[in-house]
């Protein structure tokens, strides 16, 4: 423990003698310190916490990213491959559909993500 008045009172243990107010203003004091470091602990939790959501948030945006650059890339390589193909009207309708629902999926995940999650701040 230490005594930060002992140049004052000269004594070891002051508390030995000390008046009740003393003790009780000691004990509030104590109180608050261990208050504070509790939440003091709480904040770095939940900041902890939020460091990690918003890490996981930004890694959904990269594999929301990719997911678009496929659906894209795949678009792109089958439109080269049958350039100069005249396809039957049923299989460009399939063809086209399923482009069509790989967008809308895509949509919906990036949706679903965003919901209710503001956009990262600027460090």
């Amino acid at each position: 423990m230490n005594i930060f008045g002992f140049n004052e009172h000269k004594n070891n243990d002051p508390w030995r003698n000390a008046p009740p107010w003393a003790v009780e203003l000691r004990e509030m004091v104590r109180l608050v310190l261990v208050r504070e470091n509790r939440i003091t602990d709480l904040e770095y939790s939940i900041m902890s916490t939020l460091d990690d959501d918003l890490a996981e948030v930004t890694a959904q945006s990269s594999r929301l990213d990719s997911i678009d650059t496929l659906v894209d890339t795949l678009n792109q390589r089958i439109s080269d491959a049958l350039s100069g193909t005249t396809l039957p009207p049923a299989v460009q309708a399939k063809i086209d559909s399923l482009f069509t629902g790989l967008k809308a999926n895509s949509e919906k995940i990036d949706k679903a993500l965003n919901t209710n999650v503001p956009p990262p701040q600027p460090s």
